[in-house]
């Protein structure tokens, strides 16, 4: 890429490039912890 080229790319594209890149790791990681989430929220539950 040639100098002066990085200014020309939309605003959009660099946005979402930013939500990829925040969002790939959590989604990665998300089956790791499932199970602490799990178990997270039923010891947290209300028995009415």
């Amino acid at each position: 890429m040639a100098p002066g080229e990085a200014s020309k790319v939309p605003a959009e594209t660099v946005r979402m490039a930013m939500v990829m890149i925040a969002v790939v790791p959590i989604a990665c990681s998300y089956p790791f912890f499932q199970k602490y989430f799990i178990s997270g929220l039923t010891i947290g539950a209300v028995k009415g």
